[in-house]
């Protein structure tokens, strides 16, 4: 989780960095309305966004976020009222209907049936879902955080000092650590779950209102002509007749208006009725909590990006010997799953004897859906670039292929055979364990079926290459 939260936090903040930790200015002035960014830091938003500067009567400036073109259109008035809105240029989920369909379908089999077969099926679907969804996701959404080669290292000693401080916690101190864990976790989820529910209410909401939208002010300010650049001064002494103006002292005022459509303010609504739900422990609190754990996961996957076979098979690799090692070698694992009460894991609720103390819910975790969704996004963008040879730096749509059909495959075999074992033994198990080795496995076996294993271990994406190249000749330049 700790790893996740790293990861998916700039994701539910991209905004606010893309304006301050990216040093990109959005500035307004009494000659123009203007946006500057550097290019290379596009990613903080997702590719299906605009952002429009409204010049009421006289001026447009459309900036298109995912190229960074801007066009400029008839710029008269120095002194305009400036209007900001956002809008998706891509309506709905598109091709995933289905899968959204199929994963909001899964949520309520507990409410069917509670036996031993429906727990697998909840399990199964809901995990295979969140990682098919979010790797095609992954496609379509600029890279907000890229794993490197130190990955599979770093990632296992974080996660076991985060999760060690856990136990720590809840085993020595009267902290209430849980409610603590719980509320931040309900608010990052709460934020995940309306960004995942907004293209899924444009799908649904008819066209009439999902075009309509509502307008209202975010800020304004003022300021006297007095203290404009002494150009601009020289130009506001220009009346609109073209003769000097007698009068320079008067106050200009800009203002910034927001505009919100139907499908934002509905998903904004229902994550928050969700997430207020979960925190007073309203039944059924593992419904609340499962959707706001699968949100976390989509997001997620949809911006976290391995560029390369061998980033991708040490990240697996490290998280498989941590999970290995705090599930067999101790309780820690089974102590914080079981003790904290987040959104961070699937519940399934269980059947127990009257009397019983037994944990309620049969768990898996986040990190076992995301972690091998990782994965299963470079075997897409293997399909994309390897086998049918698409353009890397497009974000488009992208067919499945033979990797990214037998990583999914993998999965789901190995979580079944995760199932089994638990099953049989009674005992936790470590999801990685059978899920690490049958995904790399998959992988490998495809690529020796098709003579490219060669090609499989040297992968490296073309358009994170690409970036770096960039961002290289970029600090040479800065340099020189």
């Amino acid at each position: 989780m700790a790893f996740l939260s790293s990861s998916v936090g700039g994701n539910l903040l991209r905004f606010h960095s893309f304006l301050t930790t990216n040093k990109c200015t959005l500035r307004s002035n009494f000659t123009s309305s203007s946006i500057h960014c550097d290019s290379r830091h596009s990613r903080c938003f997702k590719p299906s966004h605009t952002i429009t500067f409204c010049k009421p009567n006289d001026s447009d400036i459309d900036i298109n976020l995912t190229s960074l073109e801007t066009t400029q259109k008839d710029e008269i008035n120095p002194f305009p009222s400036t209007s900001i809105q956002q809008t998706s240029a891509v309506s709905g989920v598109g091709s995933l209907f289905p899968a959204y369909s199929i994963l909001i379908l899964t949520q309520f089999i507990p409410f069917i049936s509670k036996d031993y077969i429906a727990d697998i099926l909840f399990f199964t679907l809901s995990a295979a879902c969140t990682l098919y969804i979010g790797a095609k996701r992954n496609m379509l959404e600029p890279v907000l955080e890229k794993l490197n080669p130190n990955s599979g290292l770093i990632a296992p000693v974080v996660g076991s000092g985060f999760l060690f401080g856990l136990y720590a916690l809840i085993k020595y101190t009267d902290i209430d650590i849980s409610t603590i864990y719980s509320t931040i976790s309900t608010v990052f989820g709460c934020i995940c779950l309306q960004m995942t529910l907004q293209p899924l209410m444009e799908s649904i909401l008819p066209q009439s209102l999902r075009n309509k939208k509502f307008q209202f002010p975010v800020s304004s300010f003022s300021m006297s002509a007095s203290t404009l650049p002494r150009d601009e001064q020289s130009q506001s002494k220009i009346s609109s007749n073209g003769q000097p103006d007698s009068d320079h002292n008067e106050v200009f005022t800009t203002k910034y208006d927001a505009k919100l459509s139907i499908s934002s303010l509905s998903a904004f609504g229902l994550a928050v009725g969700c997430a207020l739900l979960y925190q007073i422990q309203k039944d059924p609190h593992f419904f609340y909590s499962n959707l706001i754990a699968i949100s976390i996961g989509l997001e997620g996957l949809s911006v976290i990006k391995a560029g390369s076979f061998v980033v991708a098979a040490g990240l697996l690799s490290g998280l498989f010997l941590y999970d290995c090692f705090w599930v067999f070698g101790s309780d820690v694992m089974l102590t914080v799953a079981t003790k904290l009460d987040a959104p961070a894991k699937l519940l399934f609720p269980r059947v127990l004897p009257v009397g019983s103390e037994s944990y309620p819910y049969a768990v898996l975790g986040l990190g076992d859906i995301v972690v091998p969704g990782l994965f299963a996004a470079l075997m897409l963008t293997i399909d994309k670039e390897l086998v049918f040879g698409m353009e890397a730096n497009r974000l488009q749509e992208v067919r499945s292929g033979p990797y990214f059909k037998g990583a999914v495959i993998a999965y789901v075999v190995g979580l079944l055979l995760c199932f089994g074992v638990n099953t049989v033994t009674k005992a936790a198990q470590p999801a990685l364990f059978y899920l690490v080795p049958a995904m790399i496995g998959s992988s490998v076996l495809v690529a020796a079926q098709r003579n490219e294993l060669d090609s499989l271990l040297r992968f490296s994406s073309k358009s994170e290459a690409l970036k770096d190249s960039r961002s290289k000749s970029s600090r040479e330049l800065e340099q020189n």
